[in-house]
């Protein structure tokens, strides 16, 4: 008799997550003749095959999802991350993906981290910064132009409470409230206009407004920031929330039919805005969460308001209407934090479950929608308009909406991702799809 180990998925392993007692490999004991036969019939039906068992991640404290890539804050302050890794992105040197978690070099004390387009940063014990991945646009803030698989420090900065990467700038919250950002300035995301940016970067349409060292935001006093696709939104000390940067799809909530000002990405001329603009209807905030062209702001009754474009359902009203005001979202009551990503929202419920809504391109929801966006750029995409409850999934702590997948961590330490795999960002060591959460595995020991 010898055992054969069954890696479970689908229903089995969301049984699991639900599970309140600690997370171990099924096993099953089988004569070895009977094994082939057995796993064969369980991994035709998609419930598990038969193979050696790979190790839950735990210890695990927080995680960030990027746009193709994964990250998570240890309980020992190590930073783990997988992945896409075309930039450096993940920490491992070269630029092979990482289907399974590998330790960032240099990261020991981080207490906040953050996963951006191609890049990543975290926060350090006495409030230093230090970023890794693409440099292209300063995004590091190191006031260098290579990449780098090796965290850096960024210049300037020795008393950061938090951090957020974006698509090619970031920001950081000081321990006063004060914010500064770095990296690409096209659509003023830097809180300066790109007309007084003293430095060009270069990217696919030409040379474009940036800062490779760390800038203020004027005008702003903060407990937090978060950095969408090239805008950021703040959560100000007094509860309510200011927005900055391009305002193409209204994700700055400005409902004055003139926009504050003009940017020019490339050629393409966009309203945008440099100075932080209060957004109506945002008051008693206690979390703000700015997606790739959408936002949306944790109230203090623990209900949602989102405003932007609509198109995959992304403001939770039941409709595609989209709207430069916050609009409430529909469906929801009891939440305790929220997240936005490229095209989707996820929010965490008292109860500990997680409901999600917008595109469900990939399965990033965690459920089969079965319907269809409009005819148009989106016609074959899947979506919702309406929060869905994330199968299995219970004792959630925190969630994070990345382009195409969606992670939570659960209380018991450990975590799991659903959605878009390409590049293995769910880190159960494929690069295949899933609708249901799977656990991120452990990498082998060395």
């Amino acid at each position: 008799m010898t055992d054969c180990v069954i890696s479970v998925v689908s229903s089995v392993e969301q049984n699991v997550v639900s599970s309140r007692r600690p997370l171990r490999s099924l096993r099953l004991s089988v004569r070895p003749a009977l094994c082939p036969a057995l796993a064969s019939a369980l991994f035709a039906a998609g419930l598990a095959s038969c193979s050696k068992p790979v190790p839950i991640l735990g210890n695990v404290k927080a995680v960030s999802a990027g746009a193709q890539h994964t990250c998570v804050l240890m309980a020992d302050g190590a930073v783990r991350c997988w992945g896409s890794n075309s930039h450096g992105q993940v920490g491992a040197r070269g630029t092979a993906e990482s289907p399974l978690p590998a330790q960032v070099e240099e990261i020991a004390d981080a207490s906040v981290v953050s996963a951006g387009q191609l890049h990543t940063c975290a926060v350090l014990a006495g409030g230093k910064v230090k970023c890794w991945g693409a440099n292209a646009f300063g995004q590091l803030g190191n006031g260098e132009r290579p990449d780098s698989a090796v965290p850096v420090y960024v210049k300037g900065i020795e008393d950061a409470v938090q951090v957020t990467a974006g698509w090619s700038h970031t920001c950081a919250v000081r321990s006063g409230g004060g914010i500064k950002c770095w990296g690409l300035n096209a659509s003023a995301q830097l809180g300066t206009s790109p007309s007084e940016s003293k430095e060009k970067c270069a990217g696919s349409t030409g040379e474009m407004p940036c800062s490779r060292v760390p800038v203020d935001v004027e005008g702003v006093e903060a407990n937090s920031v978060s950095a969408g696709g090239d805008y950021n939104c703040a959560l100000l000390k007094d509860s309510t929330a200011a927005c900055w940067g391009s305002n193409t799809h209204s994700q700055l909530g400005i409902t004055a039919k003139k926009e504050p000002d003009q940017c020019d990405s490339g050629g393409f001329l966009h309203g945008c805005s440099a100075a932080p603009h209060a957004v109506e209807k945002a008051e008693a905030v206690s979390a703000v969460a700015a997606g790739g062209y959408h936002s949306c702001v944790l109230g203090g009754d623990s209900g949602v308001k989102c405003w932007g474009p609509n198109h995959m359902g992304q403001l939770s009203t039941g409709r595609q209407k989209g709207s430069a005001k916050p609009v409430e979202a529909h469906g929801l009551s009891g939440v305790v934090s929220i997240s936005a990503g490229l095209m989707h929202n996820c929010a965490v419920i008292r109860d500990g479950t997680v409901r999600c809504w917008g595109s469900n391109n990939a399965g990033q929801l965690g459920a089969t929608t079965g319907r269809t966006a409009h005819a148009g750029a989106y016609s074959d995409e899947k979506r919702s308009t309406l929060p869905f409850a994330v199968k299995g999934l219970a004792n959630v702590v925190s969630v994070s909406c990345g382009a195409e997948h969606t992670c939570a961590v659960f209380t018991n330490g450990t975590a799991a991702c659903w959605g878009g795999n390409q590049h293995g960002k769910l880190g159960d060591g494929t690069t295949k799809n899933s609708i249901a959460p799977v656990f991120v595995r452990a990498p082998p020991q060395r």
